[in-house]
This record gives structure tokens, C-alpha cells and sequence, in this order.
């Protein structure tokens, strides 16, 4: 009896091991990313009074926000050093509110007062590949290059109002704006398991229009077949 309970607990730690190994890399499998992550170095939360109201006097509004981000990511290996993805990131924007007199030195002077209410926030959808480079045939940390292109949505609202100031400039709104975008930058895994680990990354992106930006991001990933 007690060697019929040895060999079961030897074979169950067997299989516990298998289970908690790291695979070799192969294609033909799948895999779905939570990410996370804070951008910097570019105007995302923003509201244009031109893209409201056209005729109104052109004013960049800014709206104050941590730019943080969070989205899904799915991924398709080709082969054991090639991953296509395709992502969606939805970019937390801010509202900004305030009023403020400003003092026109003309015949007569004059004071202008200005009220604006302002919110924006972005999502982005893109596709791109990950090209990983495996220490080892098994390695538990594989570093890896990434890069893509898609496009980003920014969505808001803007009210906006001037007192003394030139006819016409009181009205209120909501917008959309469309970006293409490309990003590339190197990312580390970290595979807990078989199917389970973590990543970061550092990605820097280049929009047309708005200015270009970096992310700084993480997330965990669950591999399958």
C-alpha cells in the first residue's frame, strides 16, 4: 500500500510540474492580453472649438488627465518568434471648467470673459506584430520588438461662451476626430506557467496631427491552443 501511495504521489507531482513549466514557443496557438499602461508627451485630452463650431475663434482647450490607459490585446503566433495581434485601448480623458476675464487694451478698454466647460478622451484601434527573440528553447523571460498601426478616435464636448467679445461665440457641442497612428518599441515576457504570464513594454507612437506620444505599459496574458 504504501509503495501504491508513492508512486500516486510521485505521479501527481509529475503532473503538477508539467503544468507549471514553460512551453517551447511554437505556432498555431492563441493567446489574450489585459493591458494597462500611462501615456506621456502628447496632447490626447483635448477639445478644439473649430471642431464644434467652425466659425468660432480657434482655442486648443486641454483638458487636465493622468492619460491613463487600458485595453485587450489578441495575439495569433505564426511561428515560435512571430506574433500577430490586433488591440483596443481605451485612453481616460479629464473635464476641465473654468472662467476667466481677460482685459483688451482698446478705445474703449475693454474686458472679455470667457466660460468653458471641456471633456475629451481617446480610444485606439490597432493591429501590428511581435517579433520575440527566446533565450533558451524553454526560457521563462523572452524580450521581444513590437510594432503596428491603427488609428485613434477622440471623442468630447465643449461649451463654450464669451461675453464682450465679438458675436457668435456662444455655443456648445460634441466632436469625434480620426488619427492614423503607427507605434513600435521593445517589451520583456515573463511567463509564469505554461499559460499564464506578465509583460511590459515601452512603445513610441506617431500620430498624424496631434503630436507624438510614448506608453509606458503592462499586462497579464493567458496562452491557448
Amino acid at each position: 500500500m504504501r509503495a501504491v501511495a508513492l508512486v500516486a504521489l510521485l505521479t501527481y507531482g509529475c503532473g503538477l510540474g508539467r503544468g507549471q513549466s514553460v512551453p517551447v514557443l511554437r505556432g498555431g496557438e492563441l493567446e489574450a492580453t489585459v493591458i494597462g499602461g500611462f501615456n506621456f508627451g502628447g496632447i490626447l485630452s483635448s477639445v478644439s472649438t473649430t471642431a464644434v463650431n467652425t466659425g468660432a475663434i480657434p482655442l486648443e482647450v486641454v483638458s487636465p488627465s493622468s492619460n491613463g490607459s487600458i485595453g485587450l490585446q489578441f495575439g495569433a503566433s505564426l511561428s515560435r518568434r512571430l506574433v500577430f495581434t490586433a488591440e483596443w485601448d481605451y485612453i481616460a480623458g479629464g473635464r476641465i471648467e473654468y472662467t476667466q476675464d481677460y482685459y483688451l487694451a482698446q478705445l474703449p478698454p475693454t474686458t472679455l470673459r470667457i466660460s468653458v466647460d471641456a471633456h475629451a478622451s481617446t480610444m485606439e484601434f490597432s493591429g501590428g506584430a511581435q517579433v520575440l527573440f527566446p533565450l533558451k528553447k524553454t526560457a521563462r523571460i523572452i524580450p521581444y520588438l513590437c510594432g503596428g498601426a491603427g488609428a485613434l478616435r477622440s471623442a468630447g464636448d465643449l461649451t463654450y461662451a464669451s461675453i464682450g467679445g465679438a458675436p457668435g461665440q456662444n455655443f456648445s457641442g460634441r466632436f469625434r476626430t480620426y488619427h492614423s497612428v503607427v507605434d513600435a518599441g521593445p517589451g520583456l515576457r515573463y511567463y509564469f506557467s505554461e499559460h499564464v504570464g506578465f509583460r511590459v513594454e515601452g512603445r513610441y507612437y506617431n500620430a498624424r496631427v496631434l503630436r507624438t506620444f510614448g506608453r509606458v505599459g503592462f499586462g497579464v496574458f493567458f496562452r491557448f491552443r
